[in-house]
């Protein structure tokens, strides 16, 4: 048989899909004539069809070495190139083949294949489009515009492309699963899901598009079925990084969190540089509590694609959960740099923000987010909290009923308008936005102890002090917990119990009262409080033992929160122990204090101006020092600083403005924590303060107390009154505009004036 006829047996061999037959019969002419150009190359088609692309290339070369102006062997030469990632040897030698044959519509078709890997997606599209001017009906050209216009973002021309290269062969499974992709793309998930399932259903095994569905219907929430069709996805490919990496995300969609992390770690392992993976691995350590670990995996991802603004997202978020504000800031200012029209990157920057207490830059953040996404109910929410902490409550209102407006159902949103209403002096108004939205959401903490304050301030307490017990619920209280059970107000005369405090040292000062109440149904009362006010509350009637270790407490046998006592004894405004003094002052000390102050003639004013500055709404409530010269300036006033720690360099800023006198670095160190405090107070005539510590403990002193109050006071300090039913010896001035000082101590200055005339 002549080599001619055994070339034509064999290519039928070939083209029936014999490929090891046909392999063979190529080695039998090329054993009898070496020089043989076709048979060369048809090997090298073989040997590229069964996936030894290396021995291809030789054998294709050696036919072109032979006859170098064909162009079919200069053409699957490129094929062989590509499927080896060699794309500009690739692109070489389809435009060699085309050198030789222009109207070589199938080169062209696979030169835009090329041009698209490298990236060179309006070139695909004109090589795409010069294969269907040469031949129309070529479905392989149709099918690669189609993916070159999706990388282009034409998904419309995209899906008629494929569309078209359907009508001509409806049975490809890869077109089917193209066009699944350009129609998830723009967001039609119900038709993307038939797509891939078509593709399924011709090829069952059809790897990529069991992932590209599995995507799909994670989509659309339907995680139970994204599993199963990422597991079949690795069933023909399990080393794919792409498909652990899905159904890791479908697991943590499904709350199986365990799962979620062996599935993206296995991703990695694959894949060591999958920056997704990295992140989605962090996603899952955030979601479980290991924000160390998931620093470690968002920092990991940075490192492979410091690009990525989700990732310095999410950084941010986790950063935020760990109480790092400064560097999660960071991390949303890197994400929005990135990503200027990144919404939610916005938002979160507001969100930091806001817990820094800064609310005016925390609503220009959430304002920014709203122009790029402004149907987003949780932004207008937010923004609206962010407005009531800077005082712009009529604005907050506005926010919160368009969030409403967007949904109704927003219970969070329904709780910030009870706020803002309680802050204009709405109060009936405010009652019914919390009622919409507990009916809502019956077991939201921060609504509750929102509520708990609005009928707290208004002097509703028989329903106020039972909400005022969700605040150890709300994000971010400190609260002790213990084995012992809690006290109910039971008479328990052999009993001990534990009362320990929390919140801030002024909290602590106001609610001590209630020990001597205590004291009176059981037989032993135990406080464990804050170490700076161990001997002040010595003082306090009803309190057998003070502690301050919580890690080494005496027995006990049942305890309390300090702040929850009011509820326990029912205690509304015909019932409050006011009855002051219930705290002493070291009488020494008050003795030395009159000889040091005997020489300051006048009518002497103890100042305090300052709170804690980690208290987030500190910048509402504290006073800058230069508004008290209105008390300076009438003659015969002396002022007196009892301000400590933060606050105190705003005294060289008035030294040549006004004159305040210090009582020196040794105040309150050697006797001890507000002990020199308590001794000064009881040697002046006022006391004027902002909204602090300093307030409390003059209270329970029982001497004269002026407290500048801002806009919107804290609860207790109820509403539209001017006194206090928890400290008879203390007057109120409130601010009439939010940050208004100027006209307190107009006020202050007034009521002063008629004092020492």
């Amino acid at each position: 048989m002549k080599n001619t006829e055994k070339l034509a047996l064999a290519m039928h061999e070939h083209g029936a899909g014999r490929l090891q037959t046909a392999e063979a019969k190529y080695h039998d002419i090329l054993a009898s004539e070496p020089d043989n150009p076709d048979a060369w190359h048809l090997l090298g088609v073989v040997l590229y069809q069964t996936n030894r692309n290396h021995q291809a290339i030789e054998c294709i070369l050696r036919a072109i070495e032979i006859d170098p102006i064909c162009p079919d062997y200069h053409a699957n030469l490129a094929n062989v190139l590509r499927a080896l990632g060699k794309l500009d040897e690739a692109v070489a030698s389809y435009r060699q083949a085309l050198l030789l044959k222009p109207d070589f519509a199938d080169v062209h078709a696979n030169l835009g294949n090329a041009l698209r890997e490298q990236g060179e997606i309006q070139q695909a599209v004109s090589s795409c489009r010069r294969a269907l001017d040469l031949k129309p009906g070529l479905v392989l050209a149709h099918r690669n515009l189609g993916d070159a216009l999706a990388d282009q973002g034409n998904l419309v021309a995209a899906v008629s492309s494929y569309q078209t290269a359907l009508q001509l062969q409806p049975d490809c499974a890869g077109t089917h699963n193209n066009l699944g992709n350009a129609l998830k793309a723009q967001g039609k998930l119900s038709q993307a899901v038939a797509s891939y399932r078509r593709a399924l259903q011709i090829k069952p095994d059809h790897g990529h598009a069991h992932y590209n569905l599995g995507n799909a219907l994670q989509d659309q929430g339907k995680e139970e079925q994204a599993v199963a069709h990422y597991e079949r996805a690795l069933q023909t490919n399990p080393n794919s990084a792409e498909a652990h990496n899905g159904l890791g995300n479908a697991f943590q969609a499904l709350g199986k969190m365990d799962q979620a992390v062996s599935c993206f770690q296995r991703a990695l392992r694959l894949q060591p540089d999958f920056a997704e993976a990295q992140t989605n691995l962090g996603n899952a350590r955030r979601a479980t509590g290991h924000l160390k670990d998931a620093i470690a995996s968002y920092a990991r991802a940075l490192q492979l694609d410091p690009d990525s603004a989700e990732t310095h997202n999410n950084l941010g978020t986790a950063l935020r959960d760990q109480g790092s504000w400064d560097q999660a800031a960071e991390c949303y200012q890197n994400a929005i740099r990135l990503r200027p029209d990144f919404a939610e990157g916005h938002c979160n920057l507001g969100n930091i923000l806001k817990d820094q207490g800064k609310a005016e830059e925390a609503a220009a953040s959430y304002q920014t987010a709203l122009l790029l996404q402004p149907n987003s109910a949780d932004t207008r929410h937010n923004l609206a909290l962010a407005l009531i902490d800077a005082g712009r409550t009529e604005e907050a209102l506005h926010e919160a009923n368009r969030a409403l407006g967007i949904d109704p159902k927003h219970y969070r949103a329904w709780g910030t308008r009870g706020i803002a209403l309680g802050a204009r002096g709405l109060y009936d108004d405010a009652r019914d936005a919390f009622v919409t939205a507990l009916q809502l959401q019956p077991d939201h903490p921060e609504t509750h102890f929102s509520r708990a304050a609005l009928l707290l301030s208004l002097g509703d307490f028989a329903n106020g002090w039972p909400e005022y017990e969700w605040r150890s619920r709300t994000k971010g209280a400190k609260f002790r917990r213990f084995q012992e059970p809690r006290w109910d107000g039971s008479e328990l005369p052999e009993k001990t119990v534990l009362i320990h405090t929390e919140q801030g040292l002024g909290d602590t000062l106001q609610f001590a009262r209630f020990a001597r109440l205590v004291k009176q149904r059981v037989g032993r009362v135990m406080m464990l409080c804050q170490e700076p006010l161990r001997r002040l509350l010595s003082t306090v009637a009803g309190v057998d033992q003070l502690v301050t270790d919580a890690d080494n407490l005496p027995a006990f046998d049942v305890q309390i929160s300090l702040l929850s006592l009011p509820g326990v004894f029912q205690i509304d405004g015909g019932t409050m122990p006011a009855e002051v003094p219930y705290l002493a002052t070291d009488q020494d000390l008050v003795q030395d204090w009159h000889t040091r102050l005997e020489e300051l003639r006048g009518f002497r004013v103890g100042i305090a101006w300052q709170g804690n500055s980690d208290f987030q709404q500190d910048r509402l409530r504290s006073i800058p020092l230069r508004h008290f010269a209105r008390l300076a300036e009438l003659p015969g006033v002396r002022l007196v600083s009892l301000q400590k720690g933060h606050g105190v360099e705003q005294l060289e800023e008035v030294r040549d403005q006004f004159a305040v006198t210090c009582l020196g670095s040794d105040f309150d160190e050697t006797a001890g924590p507000f002990m020199d405090t308590a001794a000064v107070m009881r040697n002046v005539d006022l006391l004027v303060t902002s909204d602090t510590a300093t307030a409390h403990l003059a209270g329970a002193l029982g001497v004269h107390v002026w407290v500048a109050l801002p806009f919107v006071p804290d609860w207790r300090w109820q509403h539209d009154r001017n006194d206090s039913p928890w400290y008879p010896t203390m007057r109120l001035f409130r601010q009439r505009q939010q940050g208004d000082w100027d006209q307190v101590f107009l006020d202050m200055r007034h009521a002063l004036q008629e004092l020492i005339t």
